[in-house]
């Protein structure tokens, strides 16, 4: 059968003119919410759906009770993170599952542990709290005790995870640097009043700094951490559910073709099977175009509504654009074929 080719502004005017029409989205648009949301993965910004733009990291510190004046440089910490996880700046699917489990790791049995140490080493015997020595003793244990969970928790790591957190800090202090670290620090600080405190004294006040450091962690590097955490779950769904969807889809789609076929087999006709090859190549395009779109516009819609709010724009444009794309996909048709 011969097909004569109209011209593309005819097929274009024809698509523009049924996509025109009054919105009747059918049940069965539905199908283009998996490949709406693959398009909205593909295209959304990572930093925003993690949290990790500047002012929600700043904000998740300070909610913490942290400051971030003494932290690591928030370049730094996402270089790292990036560098470990090999994280793309754009697209949702392709970050690494080692993330949130390692996020859940650190949590769990590195920043909380930490905060149960000054509690732990501080001395509170009135015997010996003017004692130098024995300060000095609980500072060395609360030091290597802070050491020993990082080890352990580096163990657990996976090696994605150990890359990033040897990127942001190789090796631990050992105690005489801290020692030496804290010393210099309390003679830069007039306040502090190490230039009139006895040998003792000062002791004692690098011994209590030691202890109290040894129960923090970095602050940004945290924030970091606690957003991934938050962000792990609605993010494991947009991956997974997406694919899911879109496979149901594709086999319904695929069902309805083959019913075509068998039809035109049976007939000799075969313009409904073009109609509807037509109609699913152009819902499942419109769906993946409406779908990264919304995603390319996500950076500012997540960080004020969240990542559910995304990803649910994210899939009612994916109906929204196979309808489109079946409508426009089947008036490509009519316009070539007629």
């Amino acid at each position: 059968m011969y097909v004569s080719c109209p011209s593309p502004y005819f097929v274009r005017s024809h698509i523009v003119n049924i996509a025109a029409q009054s919105f009747s989205p059918r049940t069965d648009d539905a199908k283009g919410v998996g490949t709406g949301l693959l398009g909205y993965a593909r295209a959304a910004p990572v930093d925003a759906h993690l949290g990790w733009l500047p002012e929600q990291l700043e904000a998740a510190a300070q909610d913490a009770g942290s400051s971030l004046k003494d932290s690591r440089p928030l370049k730094q910490v996402l270089a790292a993170t990036e560098r470990g996880y090999q994280i793309p700046q754009r697209g949702l699917n392709a970050i690494a599952g080692e993330l949130f489990a390692d996020a859940r790791i650190r949590i769990e049995q590195y920043i909380r542990p930490l905060k149960t140490l000054p509690e732990k080493f501080f001395i509170t015997d009135p015997a010996k709290a003017g004692d130098p020595l024995a300060w000095r003793q609980a500072a060395k244990e609360a030091s290597e005790s802070r050491n020993q969970i990082m080890k352990d928790v580096r163990e657990q790591l996976s090696a994605k995870g150990l890359v990033a957190s040897e990127s942001a800090k190789k090796n631990a202090l050992t105690f005489e640097d801290l020692w030496d670290k804290e010393a210099s620090r309390l003679e830069e600080k007039p306040k502090a009043g190490g230039n009139t405190m006895s040998a003792a004294q000062k002791e004692i006040a690098i011994s209590r700094e030691i202890i109290k450091t040894a129960g923090k962690s970095d602050p940004t590097f945290d924030a970091a951490v606690q957003n991934a955490d938050s962000a792990s779950r609605s993010l494991k769904a947009l991956k997974h559910g997406g694919r899911a969807l879109a496979v149901v889809g594709a086999v319904m789609d695929g069902v309805s073709v083959t019913r075509q076929v068998q039809e035109s087999m049976k007939t000799g006709h075969w313009d409904n099977t073009g109609k509807e090859v037509s109609r699913v190549a152009g819902g499942w395009l419109g769906a993946a175009a409406a779908g990264a779109l919304v995603g390319s516009a996500s950076g500012s819609i997540v960080p004020v509504l969240g990542n559910v709010t995304g990803f649910l724009v994210g899939a009612a444009a994916g109906a929204v654009g196979y309808w489109l794309g079946s409508r426009g996909g089947e008036a490509a048709y009519q316009a070539a074929a007629h």
